[in-house]
């Protein structure tokens, strides 16, 4: 059995017009986004990058390395075959040979194969992170890449997963670099740095993850966000304990365990949501402005087409939306919705792969969603 939880707010005044189960708590999924969002830009400087460095060993002596080159990746999601391509590039430019071997050094940034054993460990969405990653750690569909790691003759159905992306990151700039690589074995020796390869900023960073909901950005920015705070920390568990109490310190209401959202554990009120949402509303954080960072889904089936600015979170047996919306009468509200069968949602989590319950929450969502939208209509109708 279904259940629905929604809460609609007059930010002037405050007043609650709307609601119903106001304060179940709710699954967020990626609403969580908003909230880690929301940390990130209050803790860490919002041009912060993550880094991929490129070193040497021994002496370069006219473009020839007598030594051996090392990648290290400082978990940068923005990781992809064209980073590495660029990456070359310039290391093409500067040495014509490398007498040595290329090796990874290793970076404590956190390693795993799957966000949430909640979900199909070979859906694309629910992917690995590892300090080196690659094209999002997924091989897209229709796609065919022939190299060490990953080896396929056949067109995917879908993406695909990728698990091992130190691994396939570092043997994809190798193939790159094959034609300067001599690949001798060479003691090593001191490392000097060669190159530094920036992500874009945080808060571009932030804007991508709240408009499509990339888990591997999510996940990523969590740790560095944590990383900031306790530099010397090297236990994954220990991180994600430490991110857990920051992200409940921070945000009011918030029960948190994965910062993708990509678990069932993530759950908060709807109250609790519109609540955040009041408070933040006009807040400008080093001074940008919190509701710039909200994607805006027009609503053009009308005949006054109008905009909310929300962050969704959706999955099997559970779909919610939350954010702002002028109305037709020119009232600014907040609001918050969620249709969810908590039921269904456990039985799924435990079994990830069970394809009888798969297909119906496939119909779940197409009512659901409907539900969604009819909610929306009517508040910005009779607001």
């Amino acid at each position: 059995m279904s259940l629905t939880s929604f809460e609609v707010r007059d930010i002037r005044t405050h007043k609650t017009l709307y609601q119903e189960n106001s304060k179940h708590k709710i699954y967020l999924f990626s609403i969580t986004k908003m909230f880690l969002s929301y940390v990130l830009m209050n803790y860490l400087d919002l041009d912060e990058t993550f880094q991929t460095k490129i070193f040497y060993d021994g002496i370069i002596q006219d473009k020839v390395l007598k030594g051996n080159l090392y990648i290290e990746g400082g978990g940068d999601p923005y990781l992809s075959p064209n980073t590495l391509l660029g990456l070359s590039f310039k290391i093409k430019n500067s040495l014509k040979k490398i007498q040595g071997q290329l090796f990874i050094k290793h970076y404590h940034f956190p390693k795993m194969e799957m966000i949430s054993k909640e979900f199909p460990a070979e859906d694309a969405y629910n992917t690995s992170l590892s300090p080196l990653n690659f094209n999002w750690n997924r091989l897209p569909k229709n796609s065919i890449i022939s190299f060490s790691e990953i080896e396929t003759t056949e067109k995917h159905v879908k993406d695909m997963p990728i698990n091992n992306s130190e691994d396939v990151s570092k043997n994809y700039l190798e193939f790159l670099l094959n034609n300067i690589f001599e690949k001798k074995n060479l003691k090593k020796q001191e490392l000097h740095m060669l190159f530094i390869e920036k992500s874009p900023p945080l808060l571009a960073m932030i804007k991508n993850l709240m408009e499509y909901s990339n888990n591997l950005i999510s996940e990523a920015l969590g740790y560095k966000l944590i990383h900031k705070q306790f530099p010397e920390e090297r236990d994954k568990k220990s991180l994600d304990k430490k991110l857990k109490q920051l992200m409940e310190k921070e945000v009011s209401g918030l029960t948190f365990d994965k910062a993708s959202g990509l678990s069932s554990q993530n759950i908060m009120s709807t109250k609790h949501i519109l609540d955040f949402l009041q408070k933040n509303y006009n807040s400008l954080i080093k001074g940008e402005s919190f509701l710039s960072i909200f994607p805006a889904k027009s609503y053009a089936n009308l005949k006054k087409p109008f905009q909310i600015y929300t962050k969704t979170g959706t999955a099997h047996f559970a779909i919610s939306i939350a954010g702002y919306l002028i109305t037709e009468k020119k009232n600014e509200i907040i609001f918050s919705y969620s249709n969810y069968d908590p039921k269904k949602r456990i039985l799924l989590s435990k079994n990830p792969n069970n394809q009888k319950l798969i297909k119906e929450a496939e119909l779940f969502y197409k009512e659901a969603k409907k539900k969604e939208e009819d909610f929306i209509l009517k508040i910005f109708h009779q607001y």
